[in-house]
């Protein structure tokens, strides 16, 4: 070998060098970054003229462990987005020891009637038992209210969730070009891909995703369930957000917005969606199924409770069509109108000192013209009797068997608790599965700085190995320009 050519490959030995020790210490640097995958420097050997080329820059990629953690990260998303749901449903109840639940305020009813009729005359007695109806009237009303705000909040979840998908596939699309750009210029391409991943993981979270090489450093995306999400160009996900929600405000009614992709509608929420999965699918499943059931629960509970006071029994006082101590926004009980009843629901107002009405109607009758006898307390215990007489549950209330309202009010809440038990040990199993494949996409294509420091020792001999030569080749020069 001349010694042009001994100079040449020793220059170059020392720029690849070089490099790969700026890779390693760019490795180790972030060796705690969440989602960096190590990198690595690939060399080749020069042809006749000898020395080693720099080829690529190149991240290290594991496509199925990567492929196993983007779809744990959609379940974990969806179990995580939907034991908050249940959890929020059944604080909507109350939990067992709070004063203002909904199965205390009932038990707090039935109480002040018993006490009221122990002493029938006494007014504040009559007052405690109209309050405490007033209270537990309001307490169902409330949380029917608290469950139309979940499902607004729901909606309102989807559109900003919409934005962000929109945003990553079309963020996704332009680092494919600049990939395949870049690739075609043989400029290095890493921070690319790393910043294309990100988005994927954005986009992964809401929707489970599998990728496809194209090839030329692009990628294509596509739902399990089938849809396209980007093969070429993005896909325009279309969304309208629901200035109002109320119980009846459904999608099938119209008057909330599905999903589209590229101006087709899509199902969502239903479980078996083409975009179900992830944390948006939950969002759906929160505002069209578990929202709406709820609230259905509910107006059941409401109509029980309207339905006991009500002719024929116990008031004698009242004549059918009348309405009785609860009422549907002061109406009686029309079983065409049980949808929202919860929200509507009120005591009557005959019973109301504040809307005209007067206190000992609790003891005399809702339509009593004048008061009775102040010691009669035949009708307090016909009141007592009604609300805890065993009735047939509806089954929108999740129940079955026959209940007094006291106790079929504990059994939804226990209900609610239930569910939200389950959807919080299911979100604990996949957030601890999602935590498995993390760690092992981690092992795959993390750095392991031990090994990186191994190798650095290996760079480092090889640069000290191409300086000497380099100081060789210096001293021969010097020995024959001497000559």
């Amino acid at each position: 070998m001349s010694l042009s050519g001994a100079l040449s490959s020793a220059l170059s030995g020392l720029t690849a060098t070089t490099r790969s020790a700026e890779v390693i210490s760019d490795n180790v640097a972030n060796a705690l970054t969440d989602g960096f995958a190590a990198r690595e420097t690939r060399l080749s050997a020069r042809g006749l003229g000898g020395g080693v080329s720099v080829d690529a820059i190149v991240r290290r990629s594991d496509p199925p462990a990567t492929t196993e953690r983007r779809l744990s990260d959609a379940s974990a998303a969806r179990a995580d987005s939907l034991s908050d749901a249940q959890t929020r449903l059944a604080e909507l109840y109350g939990g067992p020891s709070d004063p203002g639940a909904l199965p205390a305020r009932a038990v707090a009813f039935e109480t002040a009637l018993e006490r009221l009729a122990d002493s029938p005359a006494s007014e504040t007695l009559q007052r405690g038992a109209v309050d405490a109806a007033r209270d537990l009237a309001q307490s169902l009303s409330a949380a029917a209210d608290g469950v139309q705000e979940l499902r607004r909040q729901a909606d309102s979840d989807i559109a900003r969730m919409v934005d962000t998908l929109n945003a990553s596939l079309a963020s996704i699309e332009d680092h494919n070009r600049d990939i395949r750009l870049a690739a075609s210029n043989g400029l290095p391409s890493a921070p690319l891909e790393e910043a294309r991943d990100r988005a994927i993981d954005r986009v992964a979270e809401l929707i489970p995703v599998r990728v496809v090489d194209r090839g030329q450093g692009e990628v294509a995306l596509y739902a399990p369930g089938g849809a396209i999400l980007l093969d070429g160009r993005a896909v325009e996900v279309g969304f309208n957000q629901a200035n109002t929600v109320v119980a009846d405000t459904t999608l099938a009614s119209g008057a909330l917005s599905g999903l589209t992709l590229n101006g087709v509608e899509v199902s969502v929420g239903t479980g078996g969606g083409r975009l179900d999965g992830g944390r948006l699918g939950a969002a759906f499943e929160l505002r069209d199924a578990l929202g709406p059931q709820a609230a259905a629960q509910l107006d059941a509970m409401a109509a029980d409770l309207i339905q006991r006071f009500e002719a024929p029994s116990p008031d004698p006082t009242l004549v059918p069509g009348d309405p009785g101590l609860f009422t549907d926004n002061g109406a009686a009980f029309d079983p065409l109108l049980q949808i929202g009843l919860a929200t509507r629901l009120e005591i009557n107002a005959a019973v109301d000192p504040d809307a005209g009405g007067a206190y000992w109607r609790i003891r005399d009758g809702v339509g009593a013209a004048a008061p009775g006898d102040s010691g009669e307390d035949a009708l307090i215990r016909d009141l007592l009797a009604a609300f805890a007489d065993p009735l047939a549950a509806d089954p929108a209330t999740g129940l079955q068997g026959r209940y007094g309202f006291a106790d079929l009010a504990a059994g939804a809440a226990s209900l609610r608790l239930t569910e939200a038990s389950a959807a919080e040990d299911e979100a604990a199993f996949q957030s601890g599965r999602n935590l498995g494949h993390i760690e092992t996409e981690a092992l795959r294509l993390g750095v392991e700085t031990d090994d990186e420091l191994a190798t650095l020792l290996l760079v480092e001999q090889a640069y000290a190995a191409n300086a000497r030569v380099i100081q060789a080749v210096d001293s021969l020069l010097a020995q024959l320009l001497e000559i």
